[in-house]
């Protein structure tokens, strides 16, 4: 499945699912003389990138932006890079070294997806390093007409950038402000994943970018939020729910699949999400992680 459609001025939604997940992938091209793309995804998805830029009549990219490196939003950097070699890639300073060099990547992909991730995710390619803009907290590219400000936004990763449009106000926020399932579209929950979830520095980030007073917010994953101050008061509120819960389980279970039982059935009863939906396979990772660096759960 994909869809392609004009959600902002000038700026295309293009929505696909990818196998083996529950999600809906959302990757978002500002079409102007100098096109932005922001997350591409992982590089399975290259063909449906050409066919909807090819509706658009668009023929090159100036920007390629992964809001982080994980590889359903930049596991097709390397690809996408390939395929337009006038384009730059900016991406976080932390995450730069994992493009150029993405061993430590790959290796960590096969742990979480299994050595066979490439038959449905595709390979990950290294991006030349020549082609890489390492930006500082609030620098702003020119994409055309329109000025596009990266802001550092750590939390669910510690290389995790948002891109702040500041001609029409819409934000692409990737996994910072959480995640919005089609069955509690207003209640967004955390994007929990290893090693990098850190409530504190997630909150943090929330206020940081709710501060910007966006008037959009485009989701990587299930789309487009109108009600910026509402979602984002929400993702507080649950973000901190939610960790509590996370926390009580971990405490009583004593295993991962029971705990994963029980996450799915916390977040279908505290948020409404349709448990089918809860893909949390995740979140029960990265919350151990987080719990063991606050020495709060034993190693």
């Amino acid at each position: 499945m994909e869809e392609i459609r004009e959600v902002g001025d000038r700026t295309y939604q293009l929505q696909v699912r990818i196998e083996r997940s529950t999600y809906v992938y959302s990757v978002y091209i500002i079409h102007e003389e100098q096109a932005a793309l922001i997350d591409p995804g992982p590089a399975s998805i290259l063909p449906a990138i050409e066919r909807a830029m090819e509706h658009m009549g668009l023929g090159n990219l100036a920007y390629i932006i992964p809001t982080h490196i994980h590889i359903d939003h930049g596991g097709g950097t390397g690809s996408l890079a390939k395929r337009f070699p006038e384009a730059k890639v900016v991406v976080h300073e932390l995450g730069k070294k994992h493009l150029v060099d993405p061993s430590r990547l790959v290796t960590s992909t096969k742990l979480a997806f299994g050595d066979n991730y490439e038959t449905y995710l595709g390979p990950i390619l290294p991006v030349p390093e020549s082609r890489i803009i390492i930006p500082s907290d609030g620098m702003e590219i020119a994409a055309g007409k329109r000025k596009l400000r990266i802001i550092h936004a750590p939390g669910h990763a510690p290389h995790h950038i948002a891109v702040f449009d500041l001609k029409t106000k819409g934000l692409f926020c990737g996994e910072a402000l959480g995640m919005r399932y089609p069955s509690a579209p207003e209640s967004p929950t955390p994007s929990i994943a290893p090693p990098g979830y850190d409530m504190e520095i997630y909150l943090q980030t929330a206020r940081k970018l709710a501060a910007l007073n966006p008037r959009t917010l485009y989701y990587a994953h299930d789309g487009v939020g109108h009600t910026p101050d509402a979602l984002i008061a929400a993702l507080t509120k649950n973000t901190k729910i939610y960790t509590e819960g996370a926390l009580d389980i971990l405490r009583s279970t004593e295993n991962d699949t029971e705990a994963l039982s029980k996450i799915r059935d916390f977040i279908a009863d505290r948020f409404g999400v349709d448990r089918a939906e809860a893909d949390e396979g995740m979140a029960v990772a990265g919350f151990r992680v987080y719990f063991r660096k606050q020495e709060i759960l034993p190693e």
